[in-house]
């Protein structure tokens, strides 16, 4: 048994190693018992006896009506091993566990199969390489810096450009052009009135009337031809802010280009429009949910004759052709059992379907034509309640409710249209 893999579930069935069924947790999982250990137990005194749950979970293995009920469950082990219905499993129950057992081996063999190591990391040379190379958009900034008694006025202009990173060898100074020294020189000249005001975000004292022009260099003026975006401003004369009335020096100040809404022209307004068809509505006509019935269903009829036979359990099979929108199944009821047909599918109204039955008291005498015909219906996807006429003298009337489980009926569609047209070729011999 392999720990790390986890059991295949379906319902109260688990795979692991072997079927077993789960009656309540842990402790009462019980694998599949033969024919004579169940008869040794039931027959035999001097064997020791085995718990209740133990014999719930044979009935449900051997596709028996389960009883939590000790002696209810030996009573009906008993009557299906006198009735010979312990040599094996139920076709439906042996085709789910084989589908267990293979879904259980392959997580086993993906369990086996090692896991593929991770690359490992280098010393990151090729990374760095490969990041040198990258094209990455960088900045050409312009930078013009004006000294004003102690305090700096910077102003940078930036133009971005894509290029090719490259290793830096060594730290980039930055130098001041000759026009900004010469600005800088005319800036420090003494005022000959001075006014002193203070700024808003630096405690320094500026004397206005040194404020001087400040020419903008070539890198920095605008085209006329084509206009363009407004670059990022870095420069610390946006915040500045002076406290008292300004000066009749103070229009000696250029203001800034980009600061003049003129300077951008406006796009001018459409004066066509297009005019849109709006696109015609369509209404989406929402199917109705699919409700899927297949599986298994304990049945009940109040038929005088047939609801005696309570050793025999009434079933009814269903699966659902979504393909072809119809339903195939079996039953069984009292001693006859058989396949039937639906060629339609749907809930909360009354369909009609066809059946074809053998009587197993009477071997070969089996009942197909147009005559062998029923109806059903469905409440949901757990309840049913039908009728089948001419299978008896009287109408014979069934109800039922699904099983819990997997949704599977114990065969597949192909295997239920085989049995139906395997009627009258064995009838005919042909």
């Amino acid at each position: 048994m392999n720990s790390s893999v986890a059991s295949v579930v379906r319902g109260e069935f688990l795979f692991r190693d072997l079927l077993l069924v789960d009656v309540g947790g842990e402790l009462k999982r019980h694998p599949r018992a033969s024919e004579g250990e169940i008869k040794r137990y039931l027959e035999d005194k001097e064997s020791k006896d085995q718990v209740a749950h133990w014999y719930e979970a044979q009935l449900v293995h051997y596709g028996l009506q389960r009883s939590k009920d000790k002696n209810t469950a030996k009573v009906r082990l008993q009557q299906a091993l006198n009735q010979k219905k312990l040599k094996a499993a139920p076709p439906h129950l042996v085709d789910m566990e084989a589908s267990m057992k293979r879904e259980y081996a392959a997580a086993v063999r993906k369990a086996k199969t090692p896991s593929k190591p991770l690359p490992a990391a280098g010393k990151g040379t090729k990374r760095a390489r490969d990041e040198e190379e990258l094209p990455v958009a960088r900045s050409k900034k312009t930078k013009v810096s004006v000294q004003i008694g102690d305090v700096n006025i910077d102003i940078e202009h930036s133009t971005s450009s894509k290029k090719p990173v490259s290793r830096a060898k060594a730290t980039p100074t930055s130098r001041r052009p000759k026009q900004d020294t010469k600005n800088a020189a005319s800036a420090r000249a003494p005022p000959t009135t001075p006014t002193p005001y203070k700024m808003a975000n630096s405690g320094a004292t500026l004397n206005y009337d040194s404020l001087q022009d400040v020419p903008s260099s070539s890198n920095t003026s605008l085209p006329t031809a084509t206009p363009r975006v407004r670059p990022k401003q870095t420069a610390r004369k946006s915040v500045i802010g002076f406290g008292g009335p300004p000066s009749s020096q103070q229009s000696t100040i250029k203001p800034d280009p980009y600061d003049q809404a003129s300077h951008f022209p406006s796009s001018p307004a459409p004066t066509t429009s297009t005019s849109i068809k709006p696109e015609p509505t369509h209404h989406a006509t929402s199917s109705p949910p699919q409700i899927n019935i297949t599986g298994v269903y304990n049945i009940l009829t109040p038929h005088p004759h047939l609801s005696t036979l309570s050793s025999k359990a009434s079933r009814l099979f269903l699966a659902v052709d979504n393909s072809t929108n119809k339903i195939w199944g079996s039953f069984e009821l009292g001693w006859y059992g058989g396949t039937i047909k639906i060629d339609q599918i749907a809930t909360n109204r009354a369909v009609c379907f066809g059946w074809r039955a053998r009587d197993h008291e009477k071997p070969g005498n089996m009942r197909f034509g147009k005559e062998c015909v029923g109806e059903m219906e469905f409440f949901g996807d757990q309840e049913v309640r039908g009728v089948f006429h001419n299978l008896l003298p009287e109408a014979v009337h069934f109800e039922g409710k699904r099983r819990a489980g997997p949704l599977w009926s114990g065969k597949s569609v192909y295997a239920y249209e085989k049995e139906w047209e395997g009627f009258p070729k064995e009838a005919y011999g042909r």
